[in-house]
């Protein structure tokens, strides 16, 4: 592990990693640091109720499930759900990606030929871009996600599964 972590045990970050997912998916609210830091902590003394876990093992495993994109921060200093790691449906797909410059996420739109207008109908989070670029054509798959709020109006959670030739245009006569 690194520095904030040399006396971190492997189970003992697991179960915290594990804890601070179960508050935030519990509490859909984004949650100031001190706040989940001590609902985490005191979920994690029933497993481990020798131990005495220091705030920089809790910020350890933080940040890690943050450079996996598990967990997100925003501008108030406040952590909430960013993205899981849902399961694939087996459900594919083709489509031109469009990247968000701002945020890294892709938005995909089903249609075989660049120039046509069509809205777009599958969201791509920016970890499941797999070394997709703008305007590249791709092959994707449908994910599993369950907790979507708005699943009338939202879009399809997709992963990227390969980069294709873009298709040639057909000519219209």
């Amino acid at each position: 592990m690194d520095k904030g972590s040399k006396n971190l045990d492997n189970k003992l970050l697991e179960d915290i990693k594990e804890a601070i997912l179960h508050v935030l998916k519990n509490d859909p609210r984004a949650m100031p640091p001190a706040i989940l830091m001590h609902k985490v902590f005191k979920q994690v003394k029933v497993k481990h109720p020798l131990v005495y876990i220091q705030q920089k093992d809790f910020m350890f495993a933080l940040e890690e499930l943050k450079r996996q994109y598990l967990v997100g921060k925003n501008d108030f200093n406040k952590y909430f759900i960013d993205y899981l790691d849902y399961e694939e449906k087996g459900i594919f797909g083709e489509g031109f990606i469009e990247v968000d410059p701002l945020t890294g996420n892709g938005y995909i739109t089903v249609k075989k030929n660049y120039n046509e207008y069509k809205k777009s109908s599958h969201f791509v989070h920016k970890k499941n871009l797999n070394g997709a670029i703008n305007g590249d054509y791709v092959k994707f798959v449908e994910l599993s996600v369950s907790e979507k709020q708005f699943t009338k109006f939202s879009l399809i959670d997709v992963k990227v599964k390969e980069v294709l030739p873009k298709p040639v245009p057909s000519s219209s006569k």
